[in-house]
């Protein structure tokens, strides 16, 4: 037996249980925990009062089904550091979760900063009579998508290099939804904000749903600087509400703020602001 195994044994369980939680979340294995012992692990925790980001991962990784989440949430929550609102699945599926519940998936879709398809490729199927249009300025990216388009067989998908492409195609009667998620901190605020702009003025959309992370979240993942390092900007909910108002403050639409995934003290890891018509400013919680 090596020093590392008869350590482990000696530890008082409550830190066993502690490091095993630790363990798990970190792996790259899934293990499927029975309910006796993911309760162990959530009362570890909660002797510890672990902090935010353990429990996040937690969720995350261990209560990886619905039907666990629903089980577990309330304990996983309980903490004398703060007031937690956990969402199902990771930051990127409660984003689309959120984003799925403002779409009725009954016209096409504009996807600008599509990525690899994580809307695109579940997005379009719902759509499956309507067109897919997704923008990325990354040529390598796009053929990675183009890869999984072939690979499914997803035939209403039309892949542009950047807004302008599109829009040298784009017939202005047709009205699309517009999708802008986790786009805007990757750009200057001067290259964002003609962006949205020229979206305004070009496109002829039902709904435009704008995402960007919640910069006053960020020290919740211990960070002292922004969430990835290829963000040139991040803002608080202030600075977004600010940002927003500043580009719709001379148009006709309306606009509904709102947070998007976990909260922690009442502090959002996204957020978000679905533009429409007729300029009414609303916040929801």
């Amino acid at each position: 037996m090596n020093f590392t195994s008869l350590f482990f044994i000696k530890l008082p369980i409550i830190y066993r249980n502690s490091m095993l939680v630790f363990l798990s979340i970190v792996s790259d294995e899934y293990i499927d925990f029975t309910d006796d012992v993911i309760r162990k692990y959530i009362i570890s925790m909660q002797v510890i009062d672990a902090p935010y980001y353990i429990r996040y991962l937690f969720n995350r990784n261990v209560l990886n089904s619905r039907k666990k989440f629903l089980a577990f949430k309330n304990e996983l929550e309980k903490t004398n550091h703060y007031d937690i609102d956990f969402k199902f699945g990771n930051t990127a599926r409660q984003r689309q979760e959120w984003i799925s519940e403002q779409l009725k998936f009954e016209r096409s879709i504009l996807d600008i900063g599509c990525g690899e398809g994580a809307y695109a490729i579940p997005y379009s199927q719902k759509i499956s009579e309507y067109d897919y249009f997704a923008i990325d300025i990354d040529a390598e990216i796009r053929e990675r998508l183009k890869y999984k388009i072939n690979n499914k067989v997803i035939e209403n998908i039309a892949i542009y290099e950047s807004l302008s492409h599109f829009l040298e195609f784009y017939d202005n009667d047709l009205n699309v939804d517009v999708l802008l998620t986790e786009v805007v901190e990757h750009m200057s605020v001067k290259d964002a904000t003609n962006l949205i702009k020229s979206v305004l003025s070009y496109v002829n959309f039902e709904n435009f749903i704008i995402t960007t992370p919640n910069a006053e979240f960020n020290n919740l993942y211990q960070l002292d600087g922004f969430r990835h390092d290829d963000h040139k900007w991040e803002m608080t909910k202030e600075d977004f509400v600010k940002w927003i108002d500043s580009i719709l403050s001379n148009t006709t639409y309306t606009y509904t703020f709102s947070d998007v995934g976990d909260r922690v003290d009442g502090i959002s890891l996204s957020q978000a602001v679905v533009i429409t018509k007729q300029k009414v400013k609303e916040h929801q919680e």
